[in-house]
Parts: C-alpha cells; structure tokens; sequence
C-alpha cells in the first residue's frame, strides 16, 4: 500500500511542477518590422500593433522603437518624465528617478511614476533600450504585472542589427 500511495505522490508531484516548467517555458516570439524581438508568454497574445497582453488578467506591456540619438532620446525621456508628471487625471510622483545602466552595448533608462486615484494606487514603470541608433521604449502597470514577469521577458529582447 504504501509503494502505491508513494507512487501516486510522485505522479502527481510530476504532472503539477511538469505543467508549471511548461507553461513557463511555452513562448510566443514577437519580431518587428525594424528586426528587433522579444519572446512573451503563449498564453499572451498580440492585442494591437504595440501591445501584447494576457486578456485573462489584464497584464499589458506597451512597447515602441524608433531610430534616435542618444542627444535627442534624453531630451524626450525628461519631457515624459515632466508630462506624466503633470497629468491631472491621477495623482502621479516620481517614486524611482531616472536611472541609467549598461548591458554590453545597450544604455537601459528606468523609471517609476506612482498613479494614485482615490483608493488605487499603480506603479507605472518605464524601461527604455538604446542601442546607440534606436530606442525601444517598453511600459506597464504594476499590479497586475509584476516586474519579475516583465524581467522574464525583456531578458529575451534583442535589438534590431
């Protein structure tokens, strides 16, 4: 009996962590028209020309790119920054400043605008890809995307050639 109950366990051990690495693992792979790409979870689909979503929950990333200097790029990443900031739907702070990093040839810009309205409060969150040519300018809103989900995927991201 007890062979047949330990069995049993390990079956069913094997069909929860096996579906779990399987829905983490299952990508769909999005690919620009400029060349650049990204892979995003097969449950998401592609919701408009700049959009992926997983409609189920809600969770959105936003994306564009387009060929820029890096001049020109900061100069539009402070005006974003003083536009959000401005807006009088939400009650909007910036809670993490401008910040800059490299990965390899890469410039990465981030921020975070904290939206609250009334009760709700969301974290806008800004992640911004230079390559020395193109920006490529990705947002969402957290809840309901947490940002270890959106690091799953924007570590795929690889820019156009």
């Amino acid at each position: 009996m007890r062979k047949y109950l330990l069995l049993l366990l390990v079956f069913t051990l094997f069909l929860t962590f096996g579906c779990v690495n399987k829905q983490l693992i299952e990508t769909n792979k999005y690919i620009a028209e400029a060349g650049w790409s990204f892979n995003y979870p097969a449950s998401w689909q592609v919701a408009g020309e700049n959009y992926i979503q997983e409609k189920t929950t809600g969770k959105t990333i936003e994306f564009y790119s387009e060929e820029t200097t890096r001049e020109e790029l900061e100069k539009w990443i402070a005006g974003e920054i003083k536009r959000k900031l401005a807006g009088q739907e939400a009650e909007n702070l910036l809670l993490n400043p401008l910040k800059v990093t490299s990965k390899g040839d890469l410039t990465i810009y981030q921020y975070t605008i904290q939206s609250s309205l009334e009760s709700s409060r969301t974290f806008l969150e800004n992640y911004i890809i230079f390559d020395g040519k193109r920006k490529y300018e990705f947002r969402y809103q957290n809840p309901p995307l947490a940002e270890e989900e959106f690091m799953k995927i924007i570590r795929t991201f690889i820019p156009a050639s």
